[in-house]
């Protein structure tokens, strides 16, 4: 095994395969990955970052599994920046209550303007504003046990590059509440960018 990009075969069978059975199992692929390199590396303690974070959410108690959703605006830049990592920012004490995290960018503009002073909703909400609909490519996505993401030095997603460029952008937060604690939680994602 080097220290570089290594192809590898995966498939998943309820048995073990027998010799050249393997090409006959449904779920099979190849991946690139780079086996011996960390995942994760820390940031720069000088990249600037931007929180998007649940305020102070109340989980509801009626429902084991909960989906809150928030509209959120870029800070305010005038020139391309690129975003190059980021990390959960996970409240104490609820780390076990939170599935996974994603970030949408929405289609649209000033429309959303308006949500920004909402405190957010259930997802699946049908009170849940309709422009929250086109908020539906995901830009970060986190699940529980991670640690986040933090691209190599010359990788970045283009952010606020100008006209067409997303500037709104929605929190998905998979709460798994089995215990229907009755709780308030700040947590969300911590954004790098250059």
């Amino acid at each position: 095994i080097m220290n570089d990009t290594m192809r590898v075969m995966w498939f998943v069978s309820e048995s073990d395969p027998v010799r050249s059975s393997w090409k006959n199992v449904e779920w099979r692929g190849p991946k690139s990955v780079h086996l011996t390199s960390p995942t994760t590396r820390r940031p720069s303690s000088v990249l600037p970052y931007w929180d998007v974070t649940a305020p102070n959410f109340l989980l509801p108690d009626q429902s084991a599994s909960f989906y809150f959703c928030k509209i959120y605006k870029i800070p305010q830049l005038d020139t391309k920046h690129h975003i190059t990592g980021f990390t959960p920012w996970l409240e104490k004490d609820h780390e076990g209550l939170i599935e996974h995290m994603v970030l949408y960018s929405c289609l649209g503009g000033d429309e959303f303007e308006a949500y920004l002073s909402h405190p957010g909703t259930g997802c699946r909400d049908p009170q849940k504003p309709p422009e929250w609909k086109s908020c539906t490519t995901p830009i970060v996505t986190w699940a529980a046990g991670s640690n986040g993401e933090h691209f190599p030095d010359h990788v970045g997603l283009p952010i606020s590059e100008g006209e067409g460029k997303a500037t709104y952008f929605m929190l998905e937060i998979h709460y798994d509440n089995p215990a229907l604690q009755r709780v308030r939680d700040n947590s969300g994602l911590r954004i790098y960018y250059t």
